[in-house]
């Protein structure tokens, strides 16, 4: 089904944030898979080294060593260990600067650069050693500068173009899956007979078997995990209510794991699919609009794919 105009153009306007301040503040993916991190570094690592043994540059010509290809290959050694050190370290000091909701166009660019500058310190090290420079700190910070001057303008190319991909992309789907839950609700309100069988109660467990809460299932909206605890949000004659209670949201989705209409999305949340409004969209995925909710609700990447496609196959009435 294609996009309606309209309706992206709405979603456009929510989501684009302009100027300098609005832009560094776009939303933007981080990779959290520690494996996906490490094939990164790893092919980053290649290309430099691949670069460094085919072109020669500064200087490398003029080596003369019988361990010449291996002294300059080490540099891509130097690049992977280093990228990898900052995945691992800067994450676990600063945790909460790397949360993935909150994760932008500033803070990549701006660890895209601690990247460049950690990778140059240490081969400015490395060729020091290597080849027995005799260069003071004031060399040292010259070339820090020089080589923060040349990498910024390729970091922030790079990642304006991407994040400008990513958004039109993940708008235009949302836009698509809007418009056929629309359809589906438009559907159901012509065939009202429907909604009037009436629901089997289902009944949820918490950590203690006696604390136990029977459902109306089609009233819950969704589950939120918390600590060591979950909330319950249900529609009680179109009020919000909650239940917080002991549990893991682990422990919830085995309980409703045939229960077709429910779906993790996120690692904080379950959500029941036939309540969905809106799916809106920007460069960092998708989130999920429910009735009378007062938030929005994150889908991860990993799951996006199997939620969209699981809203796009609902029932259309």
């Amino acid at each position: 089904m294609e996009s309606s105009p309209k309706t992206l153009q709405n979603l456009q306007g929510q989501q684009r944030q302009t100027g300098l301040i609005g832009l560094l503040k776009r939303p933007f993916p981080i990779e959290t898979a520690f494996s996906k991190r490490v094939l990164t570094a790893g092919m980053f690592a290649l290309t430099i080294t691949a670069v460094l043994l085919l072109a020669e540059p500064f200087g490398l010509s003029r080596v003369q060593s019988e361990w010449k290809q291996a002294i300059i290959a080490f540099y891509g050694v130097i690049t992977f260990v280093m990228m990898v050190f900052n995945y691992l370290v800067w994450e676990q000091l600063f945790p909460r600067y790397f949360e993935e909701e909150s994760w932008n166009v500033g803070k990549h660019i701006s660890f895209s650069l601690l990247h460049v500058l950690c990778i140059g310190t240490a081969n400015f090290i490395y060729s020091r050693f290597v080849f027995s420079l005799r260069i003071g700190w004031e060399g040292f910070f010259q070339f820090l500068f020089w080589t923060a001057l040349i990498g910024i303008v390729p970091i922030i190319v790079l990642t304006l173009v991407l994040e400008r991909r990513y958004w039109k992309t993940h708008v235009e789907r949302a836009s698509e899956i809007t418009s056929g839950i629309e359809v589906r609700k438009e559907g159901l309100a012509l065939n009202p007979a429907q909604n009037l069988a009436t629901p089997k109660l289902i009944i949820l467990f918490g950590s203690s078997q006696k604390e136990q809460y029977e459902l109306n299932p089609a009233s819950i909206l969704c589950i939120q995990a918390g600590d060591n605890y979950v909330t319950l949000f249900y529609e009680s004659s179109e009020t919000i209510k909650k239940i917080l209670f002991r549990a893991t949201l682990k422990s919830l989705e085995e309980q409703l794991q045939h229960r077709t209409e429910f779906l993790r999305c996120h690692k904080s949340y379950i959500v029941q699919l036939s309540h969905i409004e809106k799916v809106s969209g920007n460069a960092q995925g998708y989130k999920l609009h429910l009735p009378f909710l007062d938030f929005v609700i994150p889908v991860s990447r990993s799951l996006q794919n199997d939620v969209l496609e699981k809203l796009h196959h609902l029932p259309r009435g």
